[in-house]
């Protein structure tokens, strides 16, 4: 019938379903119909384009033919073009893409985006987020695609992913250096930076650093701040000091410390309890003759002692 000019008349998308129709679908002509409707700009919708696209999916792997593979990668970028990134159709698209192109499949088609895809602001934030969700955020790739995206929006959020970068590839220097950079180029996230700071150098270990930066921050993290300055303190009370009273003191200025967090609604009274036991008792207090006051050299402040 088709040979004969028959079909002429017939709607593409009849001569589709024909030809999907058997055991096996005829994908190379289903494929061949599409492409003979784009070239006359035939509209379709949304449904028969994600048909297309799901028919030289399944055909690729009938002809593992190199050609039908960059065309899938090329159809895609003009589906994220086409839609938003919330668009249904996208999402369903990008499935299909996803069971090809990962890994160093993906790789491979670096050459074709940067010569063809790199100016769409639309098709550099799908390839970004798609690298996040691939996990693959420490390749060259990741970190083209994102400087190209932070000369389009040098936003906060971009060069939190640029710090966030350097951090999985172990580039400690550049990733400091990013965070001072957001922390002066974007001043509401400085607290929250130095807090989070904060806690890592709490969690390291490293308790004299962590207290230096708690004590500077402020805004709606300061009560956190100070929560953790206290455990610092708490932590290094053995360790500094030049007497066995001495060091038990420093449970004082921990205290102290919570007493100014819980002003912020910060919950301490848990471990208020806990270093009041560690305080100096009162036979230690009298051996070293009932001080009111007592200078703390490594913490720069004078307590009282009650």
């Amino acid at each position: 019938m088709e040979q004969l000019n028959y079909l002429d008349k017939i709607n593409y998308k009849t001569r589709i379903s024909w030809y999907s129709k058997g055991s096996k679908s005829n994908r190379k002509k289903i494929d061949s119909i599409f492409l003979d409707q784009m070239v006359t700009k035939t509209p379709m919708d949304l449904e028969t384009l994600l048909f297309y696209y799901t028919n030289l999916y399944f055909l690729y792997f009938e002809t593992k033919n190199e050609e039908d593979k960059i065309r899938l990668f090329e159809e895609q970028m003009n589906f994220v073009d086409s839609f938003t990134m919330e668009d249904e159709y996208l999402q369903k698209s990008t499935k299909i893409f996803s069971a090809i192109f990962e890994g160093h499949e993906l790789l491979k088609m670096e050459g074709n985006y940067w010569v063809n895809y790199n100016e769409s602001t639309n098709r550099i934030m799908f390839m970004l987020n798609y690298l996040e969700t691939k996990e693959m955020v420490t390749t060259d790739f990741y970190k083209n695609i994102l400087d190209t995206l932070i000369l389009k929006d040098p936003s906060a959020v971009n060069y939190f992913k640029l710090a966030n970068y350097y951090k999985k590839c172990d580039l400690n220097n550049k990733y400091e250096q990013t965070i001072e950079y957001i922390k002066v180029k974007f001043p509401q996230f400085k607290d929250e930076l130095n807090y989070n700071e904060c806690v890592s150098l709490y969690n390291e270990g490293s308790f004299i650093s962590s207290y230096n930066l708690s004590m500077k921050i402020g805004g709606k993290y300061k009560g956190l701040a100070l929560k953790f300055a206290a455990m610092s303190v708490a932590s290094m009370a053995d360790k500094v000091g030049t007497s066995t009273f001495e060091r038990k003191c420093n449970y004082y200025y921990a205290i102290q410390l919570l007493e100014k967090s819980k002003a912020y609604n910060i919950p301490v009274n848990s471990l208020i309890t806990q270093y009041k036991k560690m305080l100096p008792t009162e036979t230690e207090k009298f051996t070293e003759g009932n001080p009111k006051k007592l200078t703390l050299e490594t913490w720069n402040v004078i307590i009282n002692i009650d």
